[in-house]
């Protein structure tokens, strides 16, 4: 099947293609910023939970580490596992992991960014994959900024105030590691409840339209921000993200298990339950089958096709403070 027909085919899962022209209206107006999730950095970076998992085994925890993945709450885990290794061992595997200096190629999904998304990106990741990809593309260097960094937090409200270009890493950068937000305690730093950490990234869901990409969506501190958000304000945005496992059709993957009992029954409670959930955080859902992320690239190229095509940028470069 090819890229055109497998769009079509997903525009058939639940309300996608409701959801896709509205966010195609959206980026042709420019409105759209992206939201990096740990996924789109795979496979040139390990997702955190299989860290956790990995070393969880060797340092003879693991039933204490499952148990607090199972409920999402990964700060937790990479608290236990932390005490566990010691504060040295853990940033050092920490840097290992992370701080890759050379990625040799990038994955049809990755390159499709650069093309899409030439002015404001915000991550979560702590890899320079972004950066890489960027520069080798369009030679286009991003503003970097974390609003952990005291220096940046000026800079962010100028960039907020006057829409310049730039790379929001929420939870820090490998190269600033003091920086990073990895543990239950750091996250109990910044997420009190009335931060200027939270009340800044308030800002900026209230004031973008975000593409999540690559975000699981289940369960952390951004999303428990953005519901809080969303119950007082009209404020929304979009996802591209799997199925739940219940729906997976091993036979024929692009038509997806949505119904409890055939298409004149219910939807299965997995899926209910899903669409639920991003519904109280504001996010107009695009899904794609579980586990197939190599059917994200035909609606990136659907995407990039529905607005007027960006400008390509060439020697383009902002100031960043020297790590």
């Amino acid at each position: 099947m090819n890229g055109e027909a497998l769009f079509y085919e997903l525009m058939k899962i639940h309300k996608n293609d409701r959801n896709f022209n509205l966010l195609a209206a959206d980026f042709k107006a420019r409105q759209i910023v992206p939201f990096i999730g740990a996924g789109f950095s795979r496979p040139q970076f390990p997702s955190w939970i299989n860290l956790l998992k990995e070393n969880s085994k060797i340092y003879g925890i693991e039933d204490e580490i499952n148990k607090e993945i199972r409920i999402g709450n990964m700060e937790k885990a990479a608290s236990l596992l932390e005490n566990k290794m010691g504060s040295l061992e853990f940033k050092d595997y920490f840097l290992e992991t992370f701080d890759k200096k050379n990625i040799d190629s990038f994955t049809d999904n990755q390159l499709w960014l650069p093309k899409l998304f030439q002015s404001s990106m915000i991550t979560t990741n702590y890899d320079h994959l972004l950066e890489t990809l960027y520069r080798e593309q369009l030679e286009y260097d991003f503003e970097l900024l974390m609003p952990r960094y005291e220096k940046d937090e000026a800079a962010i409200d100028r960039i907020l105030r006057q829409d310049k270009p730039y790379l929001l890493k929420l939870h820090g950068d490998v190269s600033r590691y003091e920086y990073c937000i990895l543990t239950e305690e750091q996250y109990q730093e910044i997420y009190t409840g009335e931060s200027a950490y939270e009340k800044l990234i308030g800002r900026i869901f209230e004031n973008k339209i975000m593409l999540f990409l690559g975000c699981s969506l289940i369960s952390d501190r951004t999303l428990t921000l953005l519901n809080k958000l969303t119950r007082h304000r009209d404020i929304y945005h979009y996802a591209i993200i799997p199925l739940p496992k219940a729906t997976h059709n091993l036979n024929e993957p692009h038509k997806p298990n949505l119904y409890s009992f055939g298409e004149a029954s219910a939807y299965k409670g997995e899926f209910l339950d899903r669409i639920q959930h991003l519904s109280s955080l504001g996010i107009r859902p695009i899904f794609y089958p579980y586990e197939r992320h190599d059917m994200i690239s035909p609606l990136l190229e659907k995407l990039f096709q529905s607005g007027a095509d960006p400008q390509p940028v060439k020697k383009k470069s902002y100031p960043t403070d020297s790590m």
